[in-house]
């Protein structure tokens, strides 16, 4: 998809979500007792700022619990052989499920949790480790010796290590697909700083610079607008799926190429 078709797909899925993203700021402004900015009052009017919005949210994230994750797998038949592979799945559903909670610094089904309670939507988004996924060559000119400690290294971690990462992502950001049916093209838009835009996307050409003050433009932390389009759905003649993985920083393209996953790697309820 070019760059202006996935700006105008934005622009309408921004004003599609308008009415949504405004009820969820609403309940994040009741939440964090910041009643003035809902509540158009004469100035001098006392506002009783009641906690009873944060007390509701908090109670019921406490009653959901999230740190022992629940598989269920069906078996397939009621064979031994299908008890047992149904069991072996619900095992490494569990740990799939604990493990990536505990590879990440803030617990990614914890934070979906709250924000689903709070404005009505939760999102976590998943990546692979490509580090981890793809099995290292030998260097051209790297020694066997030192090839098969790295090697090594690698099947220690594809062993005790995740192979994917999952971080909980905040819905105000997210444009998903509308309608009920799966997923078929997730946008997500962020404010994000040049330099962490400089060390993830060398090739950058920071195309606003030009029209900044040198100050402005020598300062590391300016923000810039980032968006990325993952897309997955049926081809134009209906005859197989295809997809698409772009990332616009300032509306530059600094990643274009087919979706890697087979799939939108993100989870929004």
């Amino acid at each position: 998809m070019s760059v202006d078709a996935i700006k105008k797909l934005f622009a309408a899925s921004r004003e599609h979500y308008a009415t949504t993203h405004r009820k969820m700021l609403r309940a994040d402004n009741l939440y964090n007792r910041r009643y003035r900015a809902e509540i158009r009052l004469p100035k001098g009017v006392p506002v009783h700022e009641t906690s009873t919005p944060a007390m509701l949210v908090d109670s019921l994230r406490d009653q959901i619990r999230v740190d022992e994750p629940k598989v269920s797998a069906l078996a397939f038949g009621k064979s031994k052989q299908a008890k047992t592979s149904a069991e072996l799945q619900q095992m490494w559903g569990q740990s799939i499920m604990l493990g990536a909670a505990q590879d990440s610094l803030m617990d990614p089904f914890g934070q979906a949790r709250f924000d689903l309670l709070l404005r009505g939507a939760g999102a976590v988004k998943w990546n692979a480790k490509d580090d981890h996924v793809i099995e290292p060559e030998q260097r051209k000119g790297e020694s066997r010796k030192d090839f098969k400690k790295r090697h090594d290294e690698w099947q220690f971690r594809m062993g005790r290590e995740q192979p994917f990462s999952l971080k909980a992502v905040d819905p105000l950001t997210l444009y998903p697909s509308p309608g009920s049916g799966p997923t078929t093209y997730m946008l997500e838009v962020q404010e994000r700083r040049v330099l962490d835009v400089w060390d993830r996307y060398p090739a950058w050409s920071d195309p606003k610079a030009k029209h900044l003050s040198p100050e402005q433009r020598d300062n590391p932390l300016r923000p810039v607008k980032w968006m990325s389009y993952w897309s997955w759905h049926w081809d134009t003649s209906g005859q197989k799926w295809e997809g698409e993985y772009v990332v616009l920083v300032d509306d530059e393209p600094v990643i274009e190429k087919d979706n890697p996953y087979r799939q939108v790697p993100y989870a929004f309820s």
